[in-house]
């Protein structure tokens, strides 16, 4: 009996031990699992959006280190230019606006005096430089003339001339490039009309000559618009926040290789996308972000940008670790390295097959959306827009990033750095950068086209 009962105690001992040590282990668990919750918030505490892993720009980057941080490795080259380079130098004209020909009077040696014969042509040297600024007057006056018959015929003035004294075209239009294009305040441009021209513009005349311009520019601003929304080569769009009057507006651009519009808005919503383009774009692709009334306008089909998602998935890579992050962003670097090498890929190409069913298939792994709730929802997104991620690999001029159209938008940016925010001119900056940024891509002189609108309210079409 006794080694019965001692038998029974050890097995109850050791049944004990086991659900004590059962019990430790739970807690121990229990305690890890908390330790690791805790390890999780702390390190996505550390983890910050910035302009690397995020849309946000590096203006708003916290701490931002006055230097950026390049990837690029010291080169083995030395600064300057390199052995064999050929130098560029100032080239002479053929057909000097002034000749000096210099010519020694007498002998250095023994004084005698030189005669023409005995003068012989040995170089050149030109000096390129401004000439004197001074204000040209054009002084127009009108006659009368008096009929046999009694009539009363006066002359006309040019059209434009419509007062007893008026500054010209020229003017007008410099005013025009000045503020749109190299972004001057009103204040810094009267004071360069001053000092360099000894016009004493008022700020009142500057913003009268800019309502002008504008005004006359509102036909080529609508013949922007319209090629835009008519056009077969691919349009990116993009929108960004600015200051009217201390109130929030909304600066918009919608661009191509040959063409930019901007528009200024109090929304941000379809509203503006309606009063610009409601037909859309129906025969061309649309880039963007994943900005919804972007992605709502109607277009023969659309591409969001993927410089906009391997940032977010860089942010993902450092915030949440899971596998998907890494191979997603593995597969977008190898697509967009395909299409620099080539261009285009037909849809049944091995290539972009591949790529695609690679696609489909990271789009269809399941994420624990309690562990992973950020990757979770990005890839939730992904596949609600599954058909705007690789339409770049099939358009030959259709990039797979927006940055041509985020470039477009810094101009307001730019403008608003130096000039300070917009007091009632937003409208007709958008109206005459448009025109700027155009004549830009398409290689027209800038300054030559705003004199020619000036003079005139011209029946412009970009086709000619």
């Amino acid at each position: 009996m006794n080694m019965s009962e001692n038998v029974l105690s050890d097995k109850e001992l050791i049944a004990e031990l086991r659900a004590e040590n059962a019990e430790l282990r739970r807690q121990l668990q229990e305690v890890t699992d908390k330790l690791n919750l805790a390890l999780q918030m702390i390190e996505k505490l550390t983890v910050k959006k910035n302009s690397k892993n995020s849309s946000i720009p590096p203006s708003q980057d916290p701490n931002r280190p006055r230097k950026t941080n390049s990837l690029r490795k010291k080169g083995l080259k030395p600064s300057g230019g390199q052995a064999g380079h050929k130098g560029h130098t100032l080239k002479a004209v053929e057909t000097p606006d002034e000749i000096h020909d210099l010519k020694p009077n007498f002998c250095g040696a023994c004084g005698n005096l030189f005669s023409k014969k005995n003068l012989f042509y040995l170089t050149k040297r030109q000096q390129i430089d401004v000439p004197p600024i001074a204000l040209h007057t054009t002084e127009f006056r009108q006659f009368i003339g008096v009929c046999s018959c009694g009539n009363h015929q006066k002359a006309s003035f040019p059209q434009g001339v419509n007062a007893p004294v008026q500054y010209g075209p020229n003017i007008e239009a410099l005013v025009g490039y000045l503020s749109s294009y190299q972004y001057l305040p009103y204040q810094r441009m009267t004071e360069l009309f001053k000092d360099l021209f000894g016009v004493s513009l008022s700020q009142g005349t500057v913003d009268n000559m800019l309502i002008r311009l504008s005004e006359k520019g509102a036909k080529v601003y609508e013949g922007i618009r319209q090629k835009l929304e008519n056009s077969e080569k691919p349009v990116g769009a993009d929108e960004s926040s600015c200051h009217v009057d201390g109130e929030i507006y909304w600066a918009w651009v919608w661009q191509n290789d040959d063409y930019s519009y901007l528009a200024m808005s109090e929304n941000r919503g379809k509203k503006t996308v309606d009063e610009n383009f409601s037909k859309g774009f129906p025969r061309t692709v649309l880039s963007s972000d994943r900005w919804p009334s972007h992605l709502n306008t109607p277009a023969k089909a659309h591409q969001i940008c993927m410089a906009h998602i391997l940032r977010e998935l860089e942010y993902l890579e450092a915030l949440e670790k899971h596998p998907f992050v890494m191979q997603l962003q593995k597969l977008l670097r190898k697509a967009i390295q395909a299409k620099k090498e080539h261009r285009v890929f037909a849809p049944e190409a091995p290539q972009a097959k591949a790529m695609e069913r690679e696609l489909t298939e990271l789009l269809a792994q399941g994420i624990d959306k309690e562990k992973y709730p950020k990757t979770n929802t990005l890839q939730h997104s992904l596949i609600r827009l599954r058909a705007a991620i690789f339409p770049f690999l099939y358009h030959e001029n259709l990039a797979p990033d927006n940055n041509a159209s985020e470039r477009a938008i810094r101009n307001v940016k730019v403008k608003q750095k130096v000039s300070g925010q917009f007091k009632t001119g937003q409208n007709r900056f958008a109206v005459l950068r448009s025109i700027v940024d155009t004549l830009k891509k398409q290689g027209k002189d800038i300054f030559d086209f705003l004199v020619n609108l000036a003079k005139t309210q011209p029946q412009w079409s970009w086709d000619t």
